[in-house]
This record gives C-alpha cells, structure tokens and sequence, in this order.
C-alpha cells in the first residue's frame, strides 16, 4: 500500500464532500478577551520565508544524505521504492537526500513536481534567450538557485512558507518559567530521556511508525519505548482541549494549579510531516497490523467537554505532528495564554464545539445522501 493509495483511499470517502484546508476555522472563534495574555511579541505576520538557523537545526537532526534502507526503515518497502524509481526517472537523484528530512520525505511528491518545475522554469530561460540565460544563471545560482539538495531543501522548505499555529501545555509556574529560560518546547519523551535518546528513537523506529504510535497512543511504549514528537494544531481550541486533560486547578493553592497555558507560535511549515491524521490511520496496518480506520471523523472528549468535540482527520490544520520539538521558541512566539478555571476553559471552547458539531453532521448528509 502506497501513499498513493492511501490519498485515494481518503479521497473516496465520499466525492461529494470539498474539504477546504485553508478555510480557518479556529480564526473565526478567537481566544476570548477575557483570557489573560502572559506574553505577546510583535512578529512579522506577513513573514513566509524560513531563517537559515531555522534550516540548519533541522540538518543539525538529520543530515540531507538519504539511502534506500533508511527510506524503508522511514516509509515502508513499497513508498520506498516509489520515491527512487520516481527521482530516478526524471534525473533528479542528485535532490532526493533531502528526503531524509521528514518535512520532506512526507511529502516527497510536492517536492518532486517543485523540482520539476524549477527545472523547467530554468529550461524556459535557456531556451528563450541563451545569452541572457548565461548571465541570469550566475546571478539566480547567488540567490539560491537549484544547484545541489541543500539549496533545493531550503528553496522547498521556502516555498512552503510558515503557519501560524498552537501548542497547549497543562503548566505550573515553575514548568512555566523553565520552558520560556529554555526557549524549547520539548516532546514529552524528553521529560524521561536525552535529547540523544529520543533521536535514536527517530533513527531507529522511523517517521511512519512514530506518526502511526503517537496517533494509536495506547501502543506507543510497546512500539517506541519514549515519544519523540509533538503535536501542533492550527485551531487554538484542539490543542487547549487536549491539554485541559493534564490541567489541575487548585483554588486552595494557585501554586499548585496545573494551568492550561496556549502558546501562539509561527513555525516553518517543512518542519512538520506532510501527513493528516487519517492518512496516518491509513498507514496504521502497515505497523500495527488489522483493518485500517478510514472514518475520517472522530469525536475526542475532555474534561473542558466531557460529551467531546468532532475533528476532520482529513485536514492538517486538525494535528501537525513534528519530531525534536519546537526550537526558537521567543522569536516564533507572538502570544501566550492562560487559562485560570476548568469553567473558562469550558466557556472559550463551547462556540468552536458547535460550529464542529455542525460540520460533522452536514458532512455525513452528504456521505449518506443516494447518488
């Protein structure tokens, strides 16, 4: 099973139903002003492009060399051999180390077809006026210009630009303080082990397994021992809903209070997978073995809503799974919430509740509806 297969699979849930990505949801239900703001920094909105030090801890985790055993260890026997033979017929081999990188490798066939357009982009040039092209080629090579995977990696990575999204931690004070000094939001796994040991987790286990046991919780010590992602999530209220689960709210000790904490944060999109979340339930028989899941919607209680919340596994707004955590945390920050009671908790996610409510409902009419 390819992931070919897989988007054909999603796909044909229901032809009826437009899954519209870009639509932002969470946007048009905004953090209450009631919410106490902890921290905010005026960063660049407009801003698409990715910093060099931001590539570089990326190629710092792995470097951009890539080899058909470690692209089935990542992906599987089958996409393995998708991903060589593709790169290999249209000569583009000299690019695929960037594959390596799982921003990349999730989403190899994006990565392709920019290759192939750049490629033809440059070809285009060079047949409308060669001598033109001569001295154009030397400039375009100074900005950046396709001449080996790294410039390729990060010309990619550009093209895919940045999201504005959110991570949500249940915090006391002191986990507070610690994480804005280490200017890091680790995985979890961290907590238990080395920043080393969770990377060998990575190199060892592979990107679809890690993706298939942090979606299929109850299976990941069995298949990974410690976690060595995180989850990042385009509506505010997915994550805070999440994280309302770890919350504690001590009204005798406010020190002790476990308070859900939102953090509001501009990430480069290449660094986390390409995957949705059902094409990662896709994916699960590969590792776990059984049937797969192709239910796109699913329904997640928590204490905030105990009766739970639907989410649309189809879109990758719902969950951006990123391996090694998030780095660069003071400048990518533009806002910090806290949330100061389970009842607040509660009032800021109900809107967004119902408005999901509604999509899943209007969303299986259309599935149910005789052709």
């Amino acid at each position: 099973l390819t992931l070919e297969d897989i988007h054909v699979m999603g796909t044909a849930f229901s032809s009826d139903v437009q899954v519209d990505e870009a639509t932002p949801t969470g946007t048009s239900f905004p953090v209450p002003r009631t919410v106490k703001i902890l921290r905010s920094a005026s960063i660049d909105e407009g801003r698409s492009s990715v910093s060099e030090h931001e590539f570089e801890w990326m190629i710092q985790r792995r470097p951009l060399v890539v080899t058909e055993e470690s692209l089935r260890l990542d992906y599987g026997e089958q996409e393995a051999h998708a991903m060589l033979s593709e790169f290999s017929a249209h000569g583009l081999e000299k690019y695929q180390g960037a594959l390596n990188w799982p921003g990349v490798g999730t989403r190899w066939r994006q990565y392709l077809n920019f290759l192939r357009e750049e490629h033809a982009r440059d070809d285009n040039d060079n047949n409308n006026d060669n001598d033109t092209r001569g001295t154009a080629a030397h400039d375009s090579d100074a900005n950046g210009a396709l001449t080996d995977v790294d410039s390729a990696f990060r010309a990619f990575g550009n093209s895919l630009g940045r999201v504005l999204t959110y991570r949500a931690l249940a915090l006391d004070d002191a986990a507070y303080k610690a994480i804005t000094k280490s200017d890091f939001i680790c995985p979890s796994g961290q907590l238990r082990v080395s920043e080393q040991e969770l990377a060998n987790v990575v190199e060892t286990k592979g990107v679809r397994t890690i993706a298939v046991a942090r979606l299929f919780i109850a299976h990941l010590a069995r298949l990974l021992g410690h976690d060595p992602s995180i989850s990042l999530h385009d509506d505010w209220q997915t994550t805070t809903l999440i994280a309302s689960g770890y919350s504690n709210y001590d009204r005798r000790n406010s020190g002790r209070s476990k308070r859900v904490h939102l953090f509001e944060v501009s990430c480069p999109v290449v660094e986390s997978l390409g995957w949705t979340l059902h094409e990662v339930a896709l994916q699960a028989p590969s590792v776990l073995g059984g049937e797969a899941d192709r239910e796109p919607w699913f329904n997640f209680p928590a204490p905030a809503l105990p009766e739970g919340c639907w989410f649309d596994g189809r879109l990758q707004r719902t969950e951006r799974y990123s391996l090694y955590g998030l780095p660069f945390l003071r400048e990518r920050l533009k806002r910090c919430f806290v949330f100061n009671s389970s009842k607040e908790l509660t009032e800021a996610l109900r809107p967004f509740a119902n408005h999901q409510a509604e999509l899943h409902a209007r969303d299986c009419m259309l599935v149910e509806r005789p052709s």
